[in-house]
């Protein structure tokens, strides 16, 4: 069996054809290059985006507390490489109810820096060690449930 195309469409799609070809040559395959590259500040970074929600945001904690985190702020100092962390949480202890929401800060404390704009802060509110990504104007901090919470530097 013979397969032809009919003529009507011939020509979209040998101009569809061009076209696709024409943006992958021309750079549309390529990975962007940003005229400012990220680099990590020293300031406040405010979480804005806990997980896939908005604030306040819930978390369990290594000790298996539910925090209920209504404001958190990564305080970041490159020239020394330290980080101090202050938030307000509301804290419910396992079987427990929660408690009124409290402030809560972890006194300075030196980060690392294992690989480009990574970070990792040893000691954080939420337990054990965190990894940070640093954006262009952000960071994205890999809780220890794996999600996501994201800082906006101000």
């Amino acid at each position: 069996m013979r397969y032809r195309i009919p003529r009507r469409l011939v020509l979209p799609l040998t101009a569809c054809a061009i076209a696709g070809a024409a943006a992958i040559v021309g750079g549309a395959c390529t990975l962007p290059t940003s005229s400012n590259p990220p680099v990590l500040r020293s300031g406040n970074y405010v979480l804005v985006a806990p997980g896939n929600g908005s604030l306040p945001g819930m978390i369990t904690d290594s000790l298996g507390r539910k925090l209920r985190v209504l404001a958190d702020t990564i305080v970041i100092n490159v020239s020394t490489q330290t980080y101090e962390q202050r938030a307000f949480v509301a804290i419910t202890p396992a079987g427990g109810t929660e408690q009124p929401a409290a402030r809560f800060v972890v006194n300075p404390r030196a980060y690392s820096l294992p690989a480009s704009l990574t970070l990792i802060l040893p000691t954080t509110l939420y337990g054990g060690s965190i990894v940070v990504y640093a954006g262009s104007a952000d960071l994205e901090v890999q809780m220890p449930d794996r999600t996501i919470w994201r800082y906006n530097y101000r």
